[in-house]
């Protein structure tokens, strides 16, 4: 019969394994493949659709070949048209890459969003640009995680980073009347689901405060979509046997107490 020392030493050194095979499976993920990516951004690769409401706007899109993170990039204006106080206008960029993805054969339960951006001109010293991922489905757009970001304290690039799932992304209501997103309405990630496009949404507005016309400019690039990385089963295997090994030496080790 074990000691209770033997019992103690042995059940520390499971607890130690149990640990590092935790510690593997976070520090070693699954493999995770990009969906789609550009760090190019050929004007034939995208598609805009421009979304205006009240007065709305223009937006243009279109690549730069010097200028990005490090090189070429899609550089965005957004001409915000002149509103009220009661109605101030707001414009919208969906900007779409053309590589469908088909969910029979893509894992989309989770997905990865990334892109950098920076500022290329903005009239206001504490202005913001929308920006947040975008998927077209069946002629519809849907949008997430769209938020205000401000000029990057680097004076750089900054990254935009989301992980997401279906039931995140709204369908964009395309009329010129608010609001933006329309709630209930999501996309189908599912293997049943059509094919979808993915792309990113940009976006400016002017305030009841201060309703005037105003241009900007912004440079966005390495767009990209991925599968958020899953543990290797092997991994998973290697927690579970350590959990069970853990389990036995407690109860062992309550035996050797109890006698």
């Amino acid at each position: 019969m074990l000691t209770f020392h033997q019992v103690r030493l042995a059940n520390t050194l499971i607890r130690t394994l149990f640990l590092v095979a935790a510690c593997l499976v976070i520090g070693l993920p699954g493999a995770s493949a990009d969906i789609v990516a550009d760090t190019v951004f050929n004007n034939s690769d995208w598609t805009l659709t421009v979304v205006g409401k009240n007065n709305g706007g223009s937006v243009s899109g279109n690549q730069i070949t010097t200028g990005g993170n490090p090189t070429a990039a899609r550089q965005v204006s957004h001409g915000v048209s002149a509103g009220t106080t009661a109605s101030p206008s707001s414009v919208f960029g969906l900007h779409v890459f053309n590589s469908a993805v088909n969910p029979a054969t893509t894992n989309l339960g989770q997905i990865g969003f990334s892109i950098d951006y920076d500022f290329v001109f903005n009239p206001f010293a504490t202005g913001n640009v929308g920006a947040g991922a975008l998927v077209q489905q069946n002629g519809r757009f849907y949008g997430a995680n769209f938020l205000g970001f401000g000029d990057p304290a680097n004076g750089g690039y900054d990254t935009i980073t989301a992980y997401l799932q279906e039931s995140d992304f709204l369908e964009i209501d395309l009329s010129n009347t608010n609001p933006l997103f329309i709630n209930g309405s999501n996309p189908d990630f599912s293997s049943g689901g059509t094919t979808i496009n993915f792309g990113f949404i940009t976006g400016n507005s002017n305030s009841p405060a201060n309703p005037v016309a105003y241009d900007a400019t912004y440079n966005f690039d390495n767009f990209k979509i991925s599968a958020k990385a899953v543990p290797e089963p092997g991994a998973l295997s290697l927690i579970l046997l350590g959990m069970v090994c853990s389990l036995a030496a407690r109860r062992r080790r309550a035996y050797v107490l109890a006698n």
